[in-house]
């Protein structure tokens, strides 16, 4: 029997919890946590006081939260920030992270959205998604860009757990909303 395509199919062995995935890090790897949102500035205050050799690079597009976040956080020689002038989600971005990847060494790209690179990624993807309400009621969310955009969303949520090496829901309801999709 041909191997399934279909990425609804691959989903149950990719799924871990968060602190499954945190166990995943071996000693040494370097990770990429994207976006500087509440959800990864969260996951990075909870990595900080653990121990281990790891080191972690931060991409902000922001320099003032970057700068105000890097204040705050402990264990701050872990961390590396980096400035993305247009933001993860740019095409030019997303045209040069492969390459930035490559050029941090970086072993673990973790994504807190549904957005992973376009193109060639040297590193593991991990990638979470937090819900689907743009895709399940629509109407809830009228003038959201993954609404209008909906054909557009649908395929990169659908892409993201396509190519990702592990994906974390943050909710039991989100899960089943991916599954169903």
């Amino acid at each position: 029997m041909a191997e399934s395509k279909y990425w609804v199919d691959a989903y149950p062995e990719k799924k871990r919890s968060a602190a499954d995935a945190i166990r995943m890090i071996e000693s040494g790897q370097r990770v990429f946590i994207g976006s500087a949102c509440g959800e990864p500035q969260e996951l990075v205050r909870a990595l900080a006081p653990l121990a281990g050799q790891e080191e972690y690079v931060l991409l902000f597009s922001d320099l003032r939260v970057s700068d105000s976040f890097r204040e705050s956080l402990e264990c701050r020689d872990r961390f590396l920030f980096e400035h993305c002038r247009r933001g993860p989600f740019h095409p030019v971005s997303q045209t040069a992270i492969p390459a930035w990847l490559k050029r941090f060494r970086i072993d673990v790209f973790h994504s807190p959205n549904f957005m992973t690179p376009l193109f060639f990624c040297p590193a593991a993807r991990v990638t979470t998604i937090h819900d689907l309400i743009p895709l399940k009621h629509p109407e809830y969310t009228p003038r959201a860009r993954k609404t209008r955009w909906f054909p557009v969303f649908r395929r990169m949520i659908g892409r993201a757990v396509r190519v990702s090496d592990r994906i974390i829901v943050v909710s039991e309801h989100s899960r089943r909303d991916l599954l169903e999709l």
